[in-house]
């Protein structure tokens, strides 16, 4: 088999050598591969480069060697999903600094079909989520701190609304809430704090809590929402899943 052939060679999902190294943050065999002329950018069958799966994963040392053999960062795969959104995701603080000090759009927001760089104005018609929102979401303060630092609009909503202080206050993450409100000009938007309470509720598994909530309320609390279509038995499922 010739050369050139191994190393583009992709499996049933397009993952060529190069991506599985990438996303394994196996550096050295990434080094290797694209010193014998792997394409660097080449996507797999959902448009993922190497870059994105070694963002996604937090191995900070591949991320580096992909972005000194000029890895795109800002390129997005079939959701629309770039680098930095894929390093929010992580949490990776390294990663992160990375990826914004190579240029990455830090006010980013995914859009199905996206393919190319990004408008920093783009407005996802998926979730509108941006990495800060995402990161506040996780309550990775440290990597807000840099997204804010690199120019993270804190006033920017998701299609349902919620700026990244709302999220982190869904999301119970009182270390960036406290950060976020000295720093943002937009407050949490919900008039509800049953609503919120809920929430808090279900994620802590407090069943006490609930029980109290519905029967203060049983109507509203039974029929409780959260802006993404997650009720209160959605949101205590997927934290156990």
């Amino acid at each position: 088999m010739q050369l050139e052939h191994l190393l583009i060679f992709q499996n049933s999902e397009g993952e060529t050598p190069l991506q599985v190294s990438a996303a394994n943050g196996f550096s050295q065999i990434v080094n290797l591969l694209i010193s014998y002329g792997a394409l660097v950018d080449l996507p797999n069958s959902y448009g993922w480069t190497p870059l994105m799966h070694a963002a996604r994963r937090g191995h900070s040392s591949t991320v580096a060697i992909l972005l000194k053999k000029k890895a795109k960062v800002n390129i997005c795969n079939k959701l629309g999903l770039s680098p930095v959104v894929a390093a929010a995701w992580s949490g990776d603080l390294k990663t992160v600094k990375l990826l914004t000090d190579a240029g990455a759009i830090v006010d980013y927001v995914p859009s199905l079909n996206q393919t190319e760089g990004v408008d920093i104005d783009q407005v996802s018609p998926v979730t509108g989520l941006s990495p800060l929102m995402l990161a506040a979401c996780e309550g990775l303060k440290k990597v807000v701190q840099i997204f804010i630092e690199n120019g993270s609009d804190t006033n920017k909503t998701d299609i349902s609304g919620r700026s990244a202080l709302d999220l982190a206050v869904e999301c119970c993450k009182q270390e960036v809430i406290i950060y976020l409100e000295g720093i943002t000009t937009s407050k949490y938007t919900n008039e509800d704090s049953q609503d919120i309470d809920i929430f808090q509720a279900v994620k802590s598994g407090d069943v006490l809590k609930i029980k109290s909530l519905l029967k203060q309320n049983p109507e509203s609390t039974n029929a409780i929402s959260s802006h993404d279509g997650h009720d209160s038995f959605n949101v205590s499922f997927n934290a156990w899943m």
